[in-house]
């Protein structure tokens, strides 16, 4: 049984993170080819996968886990202090808001300049580093018991609807809206 408390936030916050993977993917995709920016993007989501699957396998241990709420408390805190930060800059006017047309076309530029196997390292570092933040996401909600599943269950949905949205869209998904997304989680 799904906790729904816990399946909103976790989708909410993946797809932030995946929106921003998806659109490094497109970019390189133009250069390389969508065959080898996927390649790059289902290697990140494999190591993401087996990072999940493993931490999954030790929390179901049963072993003393406060170090690891701790660790992972004090990443949630820092990367949610970010993200409201950002938010109420935003809200603000003292920031830009985030641009995902702007984050596509500087993408591409630096694509440009490098070769294949540099194109397939950003895709693959994008959508790693975009991973992590949701792994992050998805284990600290995984420590409570059957929270686990509806974590990783909010996180493949909004993977699966970031996907299928961006390769009908092919375009920098640019309507998503990240701020006011951002700023909820953050709160």
């Amino acid at each position: 049984m799904l906790e729904w408390t816990t399946v909103v936030p976790a989708f909410l916050t993946a797809a932030v993170e995946w929106v921003e993977a998806f659109t490094i993917v497109l970019a390189v995709s133009l250069s390389i080819g969508w065959r080898a920016a996927s390649g790059a993007a289902l290697a990140a989501l494999a190591l993401l996968a087996a990072m999940t699957a493993a931490t999954g396998g030790v929390l179901g241990l049963g072993l003393d886990i406060r170090w690891l709420q701790l660790v992972i408390g004090v990443f949630l805190l820092l990367f949610g202090m970010r993200w409201l930060a950002k938010a109420v800059a935003r809200g603000a006017g003292l920031k830009a808001l985030h641009d995902e047309a702007q984050e596509f076309a500087d993408t591409r530029a630096l694509l440009a300049r490098g070769d294949w196997m540099a194109s397939w390292l950003i895709a693959f570092k994008g959508v790693l580093l975009e991973g992590l933040e949701v792994w992050l996401v998805v284990v600290a909600f995984g420590l409570h018991g059957r929270a686990w599943v509806s974590s990783t269950a909010g996180a493949m949905a909004a993977l699966l609807a970031v996907v299928a949205t961006g390769l009908v869209v092919q375009a920098p998904l640019r309507r998503v809206p990240e701020n006011a997304i951002k700023f909820a989680v953050g709160s």
